[in-house]
C-alpha cells in the first residue's frame, strides 16, 4: 500500500511519515479550527467504494473550517467567499490547503436541513444566494464529499459535531434529481447523433450519458462523488463488491472496455497511447518553432 493512515500518522509509499500535530501545526491550525485530511489519497484509504483513488503523485489535500473572523483575517493564494487555497510542503510532501467559513458550512447545513424539493424546481439554483459563490451546486458536493470521506486531524469533537449537523440524506435526494436531469438532456443529445448518424459524435455523447447514469445509481445508493474520473471507479467497485447493476457493468464494459478486458492489456495500451499522443501534442505545437 502507497498510502495509509495508523497511529494519528500519516505515511507514505517512499517511508515518509506525517504525524497529525506536524500537519497541524505547519498549516498554522487555530485552536477552534477543525482540520481533517480528505481527497483521492485520503477517500482510497477510508472510503468503502474507493478503493484505487490516488496515487504516488497524489497530493496530501488538507481541509480547515475556520470561524468566520479568522476565515476572514486567513491569508492565501486563491481567495472566495467560502473558500481559501495556499499550500505547503513538510518533509518533502506537498499538501493543498483548503479553509472553509465555518458560517458557510453552517449555513449549508440550516438550508439542506430546511429545503424542501418541488418538481420542476432548478437543482442548482437551490441552495440560494445566501451561500455566496457556496451556492454552486458542484462547490457543495465536493466540500460534502470530502468531509464525508475524511479523517480527523484536529478538534475531533466539533469535528463529530459538524458531520452529524448535515442532512446528508436530503443532499443525496438532491443530487439524483440534478443527475436525472442531466440524464435527460444527454440523451436528446444522444439521440439527436443517431439520427444525424454521426458514429464518433454518438459514441462520445453515449459515454458522457453513461458516465452520468452511473453517478446517478451512485446517488440512490447514498455514495457520493465529486470528481467525474472517479465515476466509473466507485461504480464498479460497488458493483463487485455487492453485487448489484450487473447489467450495467455489463454495457460499461462493452462500451468502454471493448477489445480490453485484461486490465494489465488496457493499461499498457493507455501507456502507449499516452506517450504517442505527448509526442504528437509536441510534434505540433512546437514542430515548426525555430529555437
Amino acid at each position: 500500500m502507497f498510502f495509509e493512515i495508523k497511529n494519528e500518522t500519516v505515511h507514505f509509499h517512499d517511508g515518509k511519515t506525517l504525524s497529525f500535530g506536524g500537519i497541524a501545526d505547519s498549516i498554522g491550525a487555530k485552536p477552534d479550527d477543525v482540520v481533517y485530511l480528505g481527497g483521492s489519497l485520503v477517500e482510497g484509504f477510508v472510503g468503502p467504494y474507493a478503493r484505487g483513488m490516488g496515487n504516488a503523485f497524489s497530493d496530501l489535500d488538507v481541509f480547515i473550517i475556520r470561524n468566520h473572523n479568522d476565515f476572514i483575517d486567513t491569508e492565501a493564494e486563491y481567495s472566495a467567499s467560502a473558500k481559501k487555497t495556499y499550500f505547503r510542503r513538510l518533509n518533502e510532501i506537498n499538501m493543498d490547503i483548503e479553509v472553509f467559513d465555518y458560517d458557510y458550512v453552517k449555513e449549508l447545513a440550516n438550508i439542506l436541513t430546511n429545503i424542501k424539493y418541488e418538481k420542476g424546481t432548478r437543482i442548482f439554483n437551490v441552495l440560494g444566494k445566501s451561500l455566496g459563490d457556496g451556492s454552486n451546486f458542484t462547490f457543495a458536493n465536493s466540500f460534502l464529499n470530502r468531509l464525508l470521506y475524511s479523517v480527523c486531524v484536529h478538534n475531533e469533537r466539533l469535528y463529530r459535531e459538524i458531520k452529524e449537523s448535515i442532512p446528508y440524506d436530503k443532499f443525496f435526494t438532491l443530487k439524483e434529481h440534478a443527475v436525472l436531469n442531466a440524464i435527460d438532456l444527454k440523451a436528446e443529445d444522444v439521440k439527436g447523433n443517431l439520427a444525424a448518424k454521426e458514429a464518433d459524435a454518438a459514441l462520445y455523447t453515449f459515454r458522457d450519458m453513461a458516465r452520468t447514469v452511473f453517478e446517478a445509481v451512485l446517488a440512490k445508493e447514498k455514495v457520493l462523488v465529486d470528481r467525474d474520473k472517479w465515476v466509473i471507479l466507485k461504480f464498479v467497485n460497488f458493483v463487485k463488491q455487492t453485487g448489484k447493476y450487473n447489467d450495467l457493468y455489463e454495457m460499461h464494459l462493452n462500451i468502454f472496455r471493448e477489445g480490453l478486458p485484461d486490465d494489465a492489456v488496457c493499461l499498457e495500451k493507455v501507456g502507449l497511447a499516452l506517450g504517442f499522443i505527448l509526442k504528437k501534442l509536441e510534434d505540433i505545437m512546437f514542430g515548426e518553432l525555430e529555437i
